[in-house]
């Protein structure tokens, strides 16, 4: 009887603990966020296009950072937090080939397979941190190397439901080359979670001469090297269209 009153005991006491952090747990969200919401106003919202080449990365090119280009390009929007902070949202479209007769390796030459026509469309949601800030008010050495980093989506033919997903990363340099227009240089390489990029897998080919076609160990990349200009508009919670002179400048204007 003893054991059971001191069962209920405790239980009520871990009931109480669990209702009091509970309590602080709310009281902590309650109180974060607020202050998230006033740290996360965009100080510019910015809309761009970009066009540039899309490389590919696998079983046939397994050395070549910027092997067999094509044509790609895209837009996006980008909210601007703080002058080093951003986050992006893009729609790309790019096209990925390759070739093993462009490789001096025996076994390449032997195996001869190629591909191409591999379209895909891809939706991302990146981040980007300036080192330097990069901002209307400032005229000179307006500039700053970036790097970038999130997630996305893309559609190719024979994807599994699963392989859709991959980690944009890369390295950027961007200009403000005028008080609403920036111009961006980057290269972002894509890590996947398929094998069929080259449209080539050992399950589905077999074998050729003993030998595996591809390596099922080993996930495909790609990457795409763009230029892009973007147009940056006033922050909407600001009316007026000099929100971005300094005081001085205004007393210079009257």
């Amino acid at each position: 009887m003893q054991n059971i009153i001191f069962a209920l005991k405790n239980k009520e006491i871990v009931v109480s603990i669990m209702f009091l952090s509970t309590k602080r747990l709310l009281l902590c969200l309650l109180i974060i966020l607020p202050a998230v919401h006033i740290c996360a106003q965009t100080k510019e919202f910015n809309i761009g296009f970009f066009v540039g080449t899309s490389q590919y990365n696998g079983d046939v090119n397994m050395t070549k950072a910027y092997y067999s280009p094509h044509i790609s390009g895209g837009i996006f929007a980008k909210q601007v937090y703080n002058y080093h902070y951003s986050a992006r949202y893009a729609i790309t479209y790019g096209e990925l080939k390759g070739f093993d007769s462009d490789f001096k390796n025996l076994y390449q030459y032997h195996r001869g397979h190629s591909f191409r026509d591999n379209n895909l469309y891809e939706f991302s949601a990146v981040c980007e941190f300036n080192f330097f800030e990069v901002n209307p008010d400032r005229d000179e050495k307006n500039v700053s190397p970036y790097v970038i980093g999130g997630v996305a989506m893309f559609f190719i033919d024979d994807l599994e439901w699963y392989q859709v997903f991959n980690f944009p990363m890369g390295l950027g340099m961007k200009f403000r080359i005028a008080t609403r227009t920036e111009l961006s240089v980057e290269w972002v390489f894509r890590k996947t979670f398929t094998d069929r990029l080259d449209k080539m897998e050992s399950s589905g080919l077999g074998y050729k001469n003993f030998k595996q076609y591809s390596f099922d160990n080993t996930k495909d990349w790609y990457s795409i090297a763009s230029v892009s200009l973007s147009f940056c508009f006033l922050n909407p919670q600001s009316s007026c269209p000099v929100y971005y002179k300094k005081p001085y400048e205004l007393r210079r204007n009257r």
